[in-house]
């Protein structure tokens, strides 16, 4: 993924025209800029998920672990009646 965005963004700044809110979506060889954004914003989630995971399960010298399900335990549901 990362060649081809490199390829499209430097495929765009050879021909002077760069990347563009008029042709983000324009597709060069089969991937347009716009998908390869999108894409790393769904990167940055699921990384960031993973990385909440886990720092509440193994968090080091300081905190209390989580058990390795505590996200489907039901304490964890803010509408869980106590």
């Amino acid at each position: 993924m990362n060649f081809a965005a490199e390829h499209i963004v430097v495929g765009l700044i050879l021909t002077d025209v760069g990347v563009q809110w008029n042709n983000i979506w324009s597709s060069e060889n089969g991937f347009a800029m716009g998908y390869i954004l999108i894409m790393q914003l769904v990167d940055i989630i699921i990384y960031s998920m993973f990385t909440w995971y886990l720092d509440a399960v193994i968090p080091g010298e300081f905190g209390t672990p989580q058990p390795f399900n505590f996200p489907f335990l039901v304490r964890m549901c803010s509408f869980a009646i106590s």
